[in-house]
């Protein structure tokens, strides 16, 4: 029917610009990744491990959510490719302590440069700051994308990968015990909650069998 093809044609070129815009973003995040490294434990630093591992399924669970929940897919895409920025931009020492401030930091910078609109900056902003353990997210958008972030490690082999990374095994069986806990705390819906369930208690198992087989 032509009476809807005018309108169809304004959907797909706004569509169009709005991937256009979002690839430029995120190219700026490839850009700032390392994509290599002499240390070791800084390759989760690099575009080659953290996009595969964490980005991508991010994005992709948070598309699915949006579907689901009604959320803004192009707020919580920006968000999801801007969340983790701090961990590369005006980082310094090993710790990524505080990498927080400095996403937020980075994400103003590259979506004000590329002209997006205060209302919609401060609404990625808000999702990114959902993804800290302590933050109660407000709208859907923000539990979209703190959801996505968990279920991206979840969903993924993230926890097992960041074994890698640490020189100190113990010190990552509480990486894994912290996360185990806090990070299921951090999924927002329900539904999403029971479907992770299984997960969580399975990684709860295998802790305590660790433990109960190295406590002598």
């Amino acid at each position: 029917n032509t009476r809807f093809r005018p309108w169809r044609w304004g959907f797909d070129s706004l569509w169009t610009r709005m991937n256009d815009i979002i690839n430029k973003v995120r190219k700026e995040v490839c850009d700032l990744f390392l994509e290599e490294s002499e240390d070791i434990h800084a390759t989760y630093r690099t575009g080659s491990w953290i996009f595969p591992n964490h980005f991508d399924p991010m994005i992709k669970i948070s598309k699915d959510l949006c579907l689901e929940y009604g959320g803004d897919v192009e707020i919580c895409e920006l968000a999801c490719l801007l969340h983790d920025a701090g961990l590369v931009y005006k980082r310094e020492g090993k710790s990524s302590r505080g990498h927080e401030k400095n996403s937020l930091e980075f994400a103003r910078k590259v979506l004000s440069k590329h002209g997006f609109e205060e209302s919609k900056i401060c609404m990625v902003l808000k999702c990114i700051e959902a993804t800290e353990i302590k933050c109660n997210p407000n709208d859907v958008n923000e539990k979209i994308v703190r959801t996505a972030d968990i279920l991206s490690q979840y969903y993924s082999i993230h926890f097992f990968a960041k074994a890698r990374f640490y020189s100190e095994w113990e010190n990552y069986v509480k990486f894994l015990e912290k996360k185990v806990e806090k990070g299921f705390e951090k999924i927002c819906f329900e539904k999403e909650r029971e479907e992770a369930r299984p997960i969580r208690d399975y990684l709860r198992m295998v802790l305590s069998e660790y433990k109960k087989y190295n406590s002598n």
